[in-house]
């Protein structure tokens, strides 16, 4: 079976306030209401958010190779990061 890759296709699943998706060690795929810098591991196997924001489960089966460094922003956020860099 081959393993899915999370990228900016997945976020097409994805519910519309979800600005960053991160794959677990299990291979899950979450959504998340704040950005992939604002996203920490926890107990070395999940991603987290704060407690007051948003997550939703978006599949399972995704390559979980490097998923320490699988989180990623949505190309509107993306470009309002970039916005606000050259705005500085």
């Amino acid at each position: 079976m081959e393993l899915k890759k999370a990228t900016q296709a997945t976020f097409k699943i994805a519910p519309p306030w979800v600005k960053s998706i991160a794959v677990n060690r299990n291979g899950e795929c979450w959504g998340f209401e704040v950005v992939a810098a604002d996203l920490e591991t926890n107990d070395r196997r999940f991603w987290c958010a704060l407690m007051d924001k948003e997550s939703v489960f978006l599949g399972s089966g995704f390559d979980t190779t490097n998923w320490k460094n699988s989180a990623i922003n949505s190309l509107e956020v993306k470009a309002k990061i970039r916005q606000q860099n050259n705005n500085v």
